[in-house]
């Protein structure tokens, strides 16, 4: 990759620094140093750092600090004996890290350190993700290793020849059933600046959030539809039915008007929803039955009126 788009990626993208405090390495020697990362979403990542140290000097230590990224959400660290206590405090660019040991550090003790966290490392372009992170040690480091483990469904994604895949381009990558693993391995020395940058493609999958969204929302709208459509076809039946009608008296009209309503309604409701007497209301319902306008069926004493053949037929 070229110097300058290096230059240009360094300040346009999110970099997840980790620098190893020259002040507390200064007598504890780094055997081996391997960082693995792990997107979880389009922005943040899942990183575990593993560091094998050895105190070489003659005391023993009851604390270390190291630098980390600003944003990290720091969600483990543990020893060779268990967890650990720490605090964080916040500098110009990054946090410091101080951690505490439970168990002193020896003289001449190999101890094994690993802390997780979560990081917002990937950045989102039109058509891929770049993952970037930045390492520099305050010490020679032989045995480095970087690991960046992507899922089955994303792919390594090229945008030119000048553009690589993975930076360093040395890397290994291995393609297994459920994921990609890409290694970067190599000697640090002190002092030095190394990115590592991985450019993909990821087939979001399956959002169950938002398929459900939608579902829910398509459900609504068929409800509405089939309501609305009812109620048109209910207004549509209504206004033929009045037009077939061929009545000209206004309560005779307002009577079949709510039957046609209703569908069937009982003769004493129509007596009181249209606030006429009864006989009234039984000269007209004798009138519409006649014209076979309506029909009437007895529950009892109770006349139920619904709409009549006569009708239906003019529609």
């Amino acid at each position: 990759m070229k110097k300058a788009t290096l230059t240009f990626l360094l300040i346009t993208i999110f970099i997840l620094t980790i620098l190893l405090s020259s002040t507390a390495f200064a007598t504890i020697n780094i055997d081996s140093y391997t960082i693995t990362s792990e997107p979880i979403n389009q922005k943040e990542v899942h990183t575990k750092l593993e560091l094998i140290l050895e105190n070489t000097d003659q005391n023993p230590i009851n604390s270390l600090k190291l630098h980390v990224p600003k944003d990290a959400q720091i969600l483990s660290i543990k020893d060779s004996f268990g967890d650990l206590n720490y605090q964080l405090t916040n500098a110009q660019d990054i946090m410091d890290l101080l951690l505490n040991f439970d168990i002193p550090f020896q003289a001449k003790e190999t101890r094994t350190l690993t802390i997780t966290m979560q990081t917002q490392s990937i950045v989102q372009k039109a058509n891929y993700f770049e993952y970037l992170k930045a390492v520099s040690p305050s010490q020679d480091v032989e045995n480095f290793e970087h690991i960046l483990k992507l899922s089955k469904d994303a792919y390594l994604y090229e945008l030119s020849n000048d553009n690589a895949l993975i930076f360093p381009q040395e890397a290994s990558i291995e393609e297994l059933d459920d994921m990609i693993i890409i290694r970067w391995k190599q000697n640090l020395k002190a002092g030095e600046q190394y990115i590592f940058l991985a450019r993909f493609g990821q087939d979001l999958g399956f959002n169950y959030w938002k398929t459900a969204f939608f579902t829910l929302l398509t459900l609504i709208l068929i409800v509405a539809l089939i309501f609305t459509t009812k109620k048109i076809r209910a207004y549509s039946f209504q206004k033929k039915a009045m037009a077939a009608s061929g009545l000209l008296g206004s309560a005779e009209n307002q009577i079949l008007k709510l039957i046609i309503q209703e569908k069937q309604i009982k003769q004493y409701e129509l007596v009181r929803k249209l606030g006429f007497n009864k006989s009234r209301v039984s000269k007209i319902i004798k009138k519409l039955e006649l014209r076979e306008l309506i029909s009437i069926k007895k529950e009892g004493k109770v006349k139920i009126i619904g709409v009549g053949k006569g009708l239906h037929e003019k529609l």
